[in-house]
Protein backbone atom coordinates (compact mmCIF):
# COMPACT_ATOMS: atom_id res chain seq x y z
CA UNK A 1 0.00 0.00 0.00
CA UNK A 2 1.48 3.33 -0.66
CA UNK A 3 1.98 5.86 1.51
CA UNK A 4 0.51 9.35 2.67
CA UNK A 5 4.74 10.55 2.25
CA UNK A 6 5.28 8.24 -1.25
CA UNK A 7 2.38 10.15 -2.48
CA UNK A 8 3.47 13.18 -1.74
CA UNK A 9 6.80 12.84 -2.86
CA UNK A 10 5.40 11.53 -6.36
CA UNK A 11 3.09 14.50 -6.88
CA UNK A 12 5.24 17.31 -5.91
CA UNK A 13 8.33 16.06 -7.60
CA UNK A 14 6.00 15.50 -10.94
CA UNK A 15 5.08 19.51 -10.53
CA UNK A 16 8.53 20.49 -9.94
CA UNK A 17 10.27 18.32 -13.15
CA UNK A 18 7.47 19.00 -15.44
CA UNK A 19 9.01 21.93 -17.21
CA UNK A 20 12.91 20.88 -16.72
CA UNK A 21 15.48 19.93 -19.31
CA UNK A 22 17.42 17.24 -17.90
CA UNK A 23 20.26 18.84 -15.75
CA UNK A 24 18.62 21.88 -14.68
CA UNK A 25 18.59 22.78 -11.28
CA UNK A 26 14.55 22.15 -9.25
CA UNK A 27 15.28 26.06 -7.05
CA UNK A 28 13.54 26.72 -4.38
CA UNK A 29 9.60 25.86 -4.82
CA UNK A 30 6.92 25.02 -2.55
CA UNK A 31 6.63 21.34 -4.70
CA UNK A 32 10.41 20.98 -3.65
CA UNK A 33 9.85 21.68 -0.33
CA UNK A 34 7.31 18.94 -0.06
CA UNK A 35 9.75 16.63 -1.90
CA UNK A 36 12.06 16.81 0.56
CA UNK A 37 9.17 17.24 3.43
CA UNK A 38 7.87 13.43 2.34
CA UNK A 39 11.84 12.00 1.82
CA UNK A 40 12.15 13.19 5.34
CA UNK A 41 9.71 10.46 6.47
CA UNK A 42 9.70 7.95 3.96
CA UNK A 43 13.67 7.11 3.89
CA UNK A 44 13.82 5.81 7.39
CA UNK A 45 10.20 4.88 8.12
CA UNK A 46 9.74 2.94 4.80
CA UNK A 47 13.36 2.24 3.32
CA UNK A 48 16.37 2.31 5.94
CA UNK A 49 14.44 0.53 8.61
CA UNK A 50 13.76 -2.38 6.58
CA UNK A 51 17.06 -3.33 6.41
CA UNK A 52 19.11 -1.42 9.04
CA UNK A 53 17.52 -2.37 12.78
CA UNK A 54 19.07 0.94 14.47
CA UNK A 55 16.66 2.97 12.52
CA UNK A 56 14.02 1.34 14.56
CA UNK A 57 15.28 4.73 16.40
CA UNK A 58 16.39 6.81 14.74
CA UNK A 59 14.78 9.71 12.26
CA UNK A 60 15.50 12.31 10.10
CA UNK A 61 14.43 16.17 11.50
CA UNK A 62 15.71 17.60 7.62
CA UNK A 63 16.92 17.93 4.24
CA UNK A 64 19.02 19.94 3.32
CA UNK A 65 19.99 19.96 0.18
CA UNK A 66 23.30 21.62 -1.92
CA UNK A 67 22.35 20.67 -5.31
CA UNK A 68 19.54 18.96 -6.70
CA UNK A 69 18.92 18.44 -10.38
CA UNK A 70 17.19 16.80 -12.43
CA UNK A 71 18.23 13.62 -14.40
CA UNK A 72 15.53 11.81 -16.42
CA UNK A 73 12.15 10.88 -16.79
CA UNK A 74 10.75 11.85 -13.58
CA UNK A 75 13.87 11.71 -11.97
CA UNK A 76 15.69 14.00 -9.64
CA UNK A 77 19.04 13.55 -7.69
CA UNK A 78 19.37 15.59 -3.96
CA UNK A 79 22.66 15.57 -2.93
CA UNK A 80 23.46 17.51 0.84
CA UNK A 81 23.17 17.11 4.66
CA UNK A 82 20.37 15.81 6.38
CA UNK A 83 19.88 16.44 10.18
CA UNK A 84 19.36 13.33 12.47
CA UNK A 85 17.00 13.94 14.97
CA UNK A 86 18.18 11.51 17.86
CA UNK A 87 21.16 14.31 18.68
CA UNK A 88 20.57 17.34 15.56
CA UNK A 89 24.14 16.17 13.95
CA UNK A 90 24.19 16.79 9.93
CA UNK A 91 25.31 14.08 8.01
CA UNK A 92 25.64 13.55 4.21
CA UNK A 93 23.01 12.03 1.89
CA UNK A 94 22.91 11.33 -1.69
CA UNK A 95 19.36 10.24 -3.51
CA UNK A 96 18.49 9.47 -6.67
CA UNK A 97 14.78 9.07 -6.93
CA UNK A 98 12.58 8.33 -10.10
CA UNK A 99 8.46 8.17 -9.70
CA UNK A 100 5.94 6.88 -11.70
CA UNK A 101 4.85 8.80 -14.70
CA UNK A 102 0.84 7.87 -14.19
CA UNK A 103 0.38 6.64 -10.72
CA UNK A 104 1.54 8.45 -7.20
CA UNK A 105 4.37 5.88 -6.46
CA UNK A 106 7.82 5.97 -6.20
CA UNK A 107 9.51 3.43 -8.53
CA UNK A 108 13.11 3.65 -8.33
CA UNK A 109 15.48 4.65 -5.51
CA UNK A 110 18.70 5.35 -4.51
CA UNK A 111 20.10 6.40 -0.97
CA UNK A 112 23.38 6.75 -0.15
CA UNK A 113 23.66 8.25 4.15
CA UNK A 114 26.22 8.90 6.61
CA UNK A 115 29.72 9.19 5.66
CA UNK A 116 32.02 6.37 7.25
CA UNK A 117 35.20 8.25 9.93
CA UNK A 118 37.56 6.49 12.21
CA UNK A 119 34.92 6.05 15.07
CA UNK A 120 31.72 5.15 13.17
CA UNK A 121 29.65 7.40 11.22
CA UNK A 122 30.81 10.98 10.52
CA UNK A 123 28.11 13.55 12.27
CA UNK A 124 28.77 17.68 12.91
CA UNK A 125 26.83 19.77 15.08
CA UNK A 126 24.45 21.54 12.94
CA UNK A 127 26.17 24.71 14.15
CA UNK A 128 29.28 23.47 12.17
CA UNK A 129 27.53 22.07 8.91
CA UNK A 130 28.78 24.84 6.67
CA UNK A 131 32.24 23.21 6.98
CA UNK A 132 31.07 19.51 5.79
CA UNK A 133 28.84 21.72 2.95
CA UNK A 134 31.98 23.20 1.41
CA UNK A 135 33.70 19.89 1.42
CA UNK A 136 30.68 17.92 -0.44
CA UNK A 137 30.59 20.83 -3.23
CA UNK A 138 33.60 19.88 -4.15
CA UNK A 139 32.38 16.04 -4.33
CA UNK A 140 29.60 16.68 -6.92
CA UNK A 141 30.07 13.99 -9.39
CA UNK A 142 32.10 12.26 -7.26
CA UNK A 143 30.04 11.03 -4.50
CA UNK A 144 31.59 7.53 -5.14
CA UNK A 145 34.43 8.39 -3.19
CA UNK A 146 32.42 8.74 -0.15
CA UNK A 147 32.73 5.31 1.81
CA UNK A 148 28.54 5.97 2.82
CA UNK A 149 27.21 4.02 5.75
CA UNK A 150 24.23 2.96 4.74
CA UNK A 151 23.48 2.12 1.10
CA UNK A 152 19.94 1.03 -0.15
CA UNK A 153 18.37 0.71 -3.76
CA UNK A 154 14.95 -0.50 -4.78
CA UNK A 155 12.91 -0.12 -7.61
CA UNK A 156 13.78 -0.50 -11.61
CA UNK A 157 15.17 2.93 -13.38
CA UNK A 158 12.60 3.69 -16.16
CA UNK A 159 14.82 5.07 -19.25
CA UNK A 160 13.14 6.76 -22.53
CA UNK A 161 11.63 5.22 -25.22
CA UNK A 162 15.24 5.84 -26.91
CA UNK A 163 17.33 4.90 -24.00
CA UNK A 164 15.30 1.60 -23.49
CA UNK A 165 15.69 0.11 -26.43
CA UNK A 166 19.32 -1.54 -26.01
CA UNK A 167 18.63 -2.41 -22.47
CA UNK A 168 14.86 -3.78 -22.76
CA UNK A 169 16.77 -6.40 -25.35
CA UNK A 170 19.55 -7.07 -23.09
CA UNK A 171 16.97 -7.69 -20.24
CA UNK A 172 15.40 -10.32 -22.30
CA UNK A 173 19.03 -12.57 -21.70
CA UNK A 174 20.15 -11.37 -18.55
CA UNK A 175 17.22 -10.34 -15.89
CA UNK A 176 19.24 -7.40 -13.90
CA UNK A 177 17.55 -5.88 -11.06
CA UNK A 178 18.34 -5.22 -7.06
CA UNK A 179 14.80 -6.33 -6.37
CA UNK A 180 13.52 -9.50 -7.62
CA UNK A 181 9.82 -10.63 -7.35
CA UNK A 182 8.41 -13.65 -7.99
CA UNK A 183 5.06 -15.76 -7.24
CA UNK A 184 5.97 -19.09 -7.48
CA UNK A 185 9.21 -19.66 -6.29
CA UNK A 186 8.60 -21.83 -3.31
CA UNK A 187 6.87 -24.84 -2.97
CA UNK A 188 6.67 -27.34 -0.31
CA UNK A 189 8.82 -25.35 1.71
CA UNK A 190 11.79 -25.39 -1.21
CA UNK A 191 12.62 -23.42 -3.87
CA UNK A 192 10.74 -24.31 -6.78
CA UNK A 193 12.77 -23.74 -9.75
CA UNK A 194 12.46 -24.79 -13.15
CA UNK A 195 15.49 -27.04 -15.07
CA UNK A 196 17.75 -24.14 -15.90
CA UNK A 197 16.59 -21.00 -13.61
CA UNK A 198 18.84 -19.95 -10.80
CA UNK A 199 19.17 -16.61 -8.84
CA UNK A 200 23.03 -14.89 -9.20
CA UNK A 201 23.58 -11.84 -6.51
CA UNK A 202 26.80 -9.67 -8.57
CA UNK A 203 28.42 -7.31 -6.74
CA UNK A 204 28.83 -3.72 -8.65
CA UNK A 205 29.98 -1.16 -6.53
CA UNK A 206 33.37 -2.34 -4.81
CA UNK A 207 34.03 -4.77 -1.85
CA UNK A 208 31.73 -3.56 0.71
CA UNK A 209 29.38 -5.47 3.27
CA UNK A 210 26.18 -6.23 2.35
CA UNK A 211 22.90 -7.42 2.86
CA UNK A 212 20.38 -9.75 1.17
CA UNK A 213 16.76 -9.25 1.89
CA UNK A 214 14.74 -12.21 1.66
CA UNK A 215 10.54 -12.15 1.94
CA UNK A 216 8.80 -14.87 1.63
CA UNK A 217 4.98 -14.54 1.99
CA UNK A 218 2.15 -17.25 1.92
CA UNK A 219 0.23 -19.86 3.88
Amino acid sequence: MVSRAEKIISRSLRAVLADLPDGAGSGDSEPFRAVLSGLEFFLPHQVLREIYPEWDHESLDGIMPLLARKTGQGEAEIFGLCILISDQTVTPIHVRVQVAASVDEVSCLECRLGERGKRGMVRMPYDSSSKMAKRLYALDGKQAQIDWVYKVTFGQRRLSAVAAEGPQQLDELLRVSPRLDRPDWVAERNPDFGPWEQIFYGEFDGHRAKRVLVKVIGE
